[in-house]
């Protein structure tokens, strides 16, 4: 039975569109899981194949999505992909990276880990807004960027993977 659920899941990765608006993002299971922070299914269906490269209706990445939606854990495991570094700074459609959306949302700790992990602080959106400008919580934030500080909380291995991925 999961084993039929899972290549159910992996058929709809394929999917283009949905028969909905145009202007309505779609998301397949893979994308679903990330956004979502589900951290079992996504692992799942990232060993069984499904593409961490791809992108939905507005470009948003796996990691956009797992970002600006504050799951670290989903952040952290994708983040131990291979390949998935290179598109650490992609854009979407409006010029955000997945550090904009973190930042942007209030999501500290996902912040720090994609500047640990390589993300470009300086990239501007594509409305031309700096982190600072997108700080929902004024510069603090920002300062504990450009000033790392001790890490704290998740000391696990899988949030640091990163650092030891060779990409």
């Amino acid at each position: 039975m999961k084993k039929l659920l899972i290549v159910l899941m992996l058929a709809t990765l394929t999917t283009c569109s949905p028969a909905t608006a145009a202007d309505k993002p779609y998301w397949n299971p893979l994308q679903t899981a990330a956004a979502n922070g589900n951290i079992t299914t996504l692992r799942r269906l990232i060993q069984e194949g499904g593409n961490i490269e791809m992108l939905d209706s507005y470009d948003n990445t796996l990691l956009h999505l797992a970002a600006a939606k504050g799951h670290l854990k989903a952040v952290a495991l994708l983040l131990g992909q291979k390949n998935i570094l290179k598109n650490l700074d992609a854009v979407d459609k409006g010029g955000w990276t997945p550090l904009h959306k973190a930042v942007f949302n209030g999501h500290l700790e996902i912040a720090q880990l994609l500047v640990t992990c390589g993300a470009n602080k300086t990239i501007k959106t594509g409305d031309g807004m700096t982190l600072t400008d997108l700080d929902a919580l004024g510069t603090e934030m920002y300062k504990c960027l450009v000033l790392p500080r001790a890490r704290t909380s998740d000391s696990s291995s899988e949030a640091y993977s990163c650092l030891f991925s060779g990409s």
